[in-house]
């Protein structure tokens, strides 16, 4: 490759890290080419790219952008996974890598944040945005039956305790 054609690789990548709400780094060593084709159509579902790069590109990219961080690993083969959605692209990785033990996660910038190995790995864990929604909508309608069962309940326990003493007088 030449020095141009890295000088557009590096300004390219450092638009689609800068547009991307989630850069996540996994090191793909170990899976085969077929494995990396599902990991690559499970990310795309979600909204979100995979593709490998140099390591001293994304580096590059990264120095262009003033997103800077000694201690975060560059070595290695490197798949990138740009995404608009954080989570979605997390839990696809997650996912497959349970199944495969691979790739193993590196590190991550989630909103322009950093984040190390094993916030990823806890983060992956979580539900989705719309699995708390849905949870959050079950706890809000599940007191609802029950309120309007017990309002009614007490009146109509009045009601047939009425009726019975009316049909049955007490013998006093």
């Amino acid at each position: 490759m030449r020095k141009a054609e890295k000088y557009f690789l590096v300004e390219d990548l450092a638009a689609k890290i800068q547009a991307a709400k989630a850069m996540i780094l996994a090191d793909y060593k170990g899976l085969t080419v077929e494995q990396l084709r599902k990991l690559r159509e499970e990310i795309k579902k979600v909204g979100g790219n995979l593709f490998v790069v140099k390591n001293t590109l994304l580096k590059k990219a990264m120095e262009q952008l003033k997103l800077t961080k000694e201690n975060f690993d560059f070595t290695g083969p490197t798949a990138v996974i740009l995404a608009d959605e954080e989570m979605g692209a997390l839990k696809a990785i997650a996912g497959f890598a349970k199944s495969t033990n691979l790739p193993s996660l590196k590190w991550g910038l989630l909103n322009q944040l950093f984040t190390d190995k094993n916030a990823l790995t806890r983060l992956s864990t979580l539900p989705t945005r719309e699995q708390l929604m849905a949870q959050l909508t079950g706890l809000l309608a599940s007191p609802l039956p029950r309120l309007v069962y017990s309002l009614k309940f007490n009146p109509q326990k009045l009601i047939i305790t009425l009726k019975n003493r009316e049909t049955h007088p007490s013998p006093s």
